[in-house]
């Protein structure tokens, strides 16, 4: 083979070699859906102030609460049993009719000494 003819035959193989590393291939786009996207569901979680061992929501345990189907009513009078206390001094004037609801009095002096 002459020198010449073989310099060509490199120098063609080498510039289809370097064509085909050069080369960029794409892949199609890729196809588009017109379907909904999946709905995906979140597991049902319970709300952050209801525990799962406070039935009544109102902070004490049931397994320590002596009324866990009712809420204590958080007033600073007996509050740790987790009953309410309607009436806190038990002198016959509601809590929330009594003006000194801790300290028993007549109705007639609405509820105070």
């Amino acid at each position: 083979m002459r020198p010449a003819l073989a310099l060509l035959l490199t120098l063609a193989c080498a510039r289809e070699q370097t064509q085909t590393h050069t080369e960029v291939v794409t892949a199609p786009p890729a196809p588009v859906s017109t379907e909904p996207a999946p709905h995906h569901h979140k597991p049902h979680l319970p709300k952050p102030s209801a525990k799962a061992d406070d039935r009544d929501g109102d902070g004490i345990a049931d397994h320590l609460d002596q009324c866990p189907d009712v809420a204590e009513d958080l007033d600073g009078f007996e509050d740790a049993d987790g009953c309410p206390d309607p009436d806190n001094d038990q002198d016959g004037v509601p809590d929330q009719n009594d003006k000194c609801p801790n300290e028993p009095g007549p109705p007639s002096k609405g509820g105070c000494p």
